[in-house]
């Protein structure tokens, strides 16, 4: 999986233009999560080349910590870091045998858990997510919808190809690849889980109080490109949100 995004690091923050969902649903989604990170510490997890580090940190996040298991995505992230100092620390990690000597108030992670290959991967992730937050800390996400839509071609108007089993089942590896410009990425391999899944998995690591969130339109989004546009991606949206809190 690095050396897939190795490849593309490079077109990766051009997915934020070229394609109107990143804008106007994930990053909405996830920020409405989020709620207010004025003064709060914040771990991004899966962070790419450091969009959402970034951006929570102008939002006024006190401390920002970011990792990644690409170099290449992460040295890009430093590169921006360099031009425009935040104060954000990045690190090339394998989130699932990361271990920090902090925690944090805030754990994000937009696009990780369908990175677990099997039930022992899945779990190593969420054991870091519990083990680097603080106690009543909240925990975001963006994973892959259960519910796609089956349709072939369904995703292509906004710019996404998801190849999917005629059958899934729990650890069913999926493919998806993205459009940038003209050009259509190599499809890179992403894990199917279900809902009751992903829950129960959550839970064995000390998380609680798991929601389960539709995204939503941010206003913009219907403005400049019409509600008749969003309408097929927001019945089946190919990811979703999932919020959790560390118990105290």
């Amino acid at each position: 999986m690095p050396a897939e995004y190795d490849a593309i690091a490079d077109q990766y923050d051009a997915t934020f233009q070229a394609l109107p969902y990143r804008i106007f649903v994930e990053e909405w989604s996830v920020l409405n999560a989020l709620g207010d990170v004025d003064q709060r510490s914040v771990l991004e997890l899966a962070t790419g080349t450091g969009h959402y580090a970034r951006r929570l940190r102008r939002l006024g996040a006190s401390r920002v910590v970011a990792v990644d298991l690409s170099a290449e995505m992460v040295a890009l992230a430093q590169e921006a870091e360099n031009r425009t100092p935040l104060g954000i620390r990045y690190q090339v990690h394998d989130v699932a045998t990361l271990e920090l000597e902090e925690t944090f108030d805030v754990v994000i992670a937009v696009y990780l858990l369908h990175y677990a290959a099997d039930i022992d991967g899945l779990d190593a992730m969420a054991r870091v997510v519990a083990r680097h937050l603080k106690p009543g800390g909240c925990f975001v996400t963006f994973q892959l919808n259960p519910s796609l839509a089956r349709e072939e071609h369904y995703y292509e108007p906004y710019g996404m190809r998801v190849n999917l089993p005629p059958h899934y089942s729990d650890g069913q590896e999926l493919s998806f690849s993205v459009q940038v410009g003209e050009s259509w990425w190599s499809p890179i391999s992403v894990y199917y889980w279900t809902r009751e899944t992903l829950i129960a998995s959550l839970q064995r690591a000390g998380l609680t109080g798991i929601k389960w969130q539709t995204p939503t339109l941010d206003p913009r989004g219907a403005d400049r490109h019409g509600k008749d546009y969003w309408k097929a991606y927001l019945e089946h949206p190919h990811c979703v949100v999932i919020e959790a809190t560390k118990g105290s």
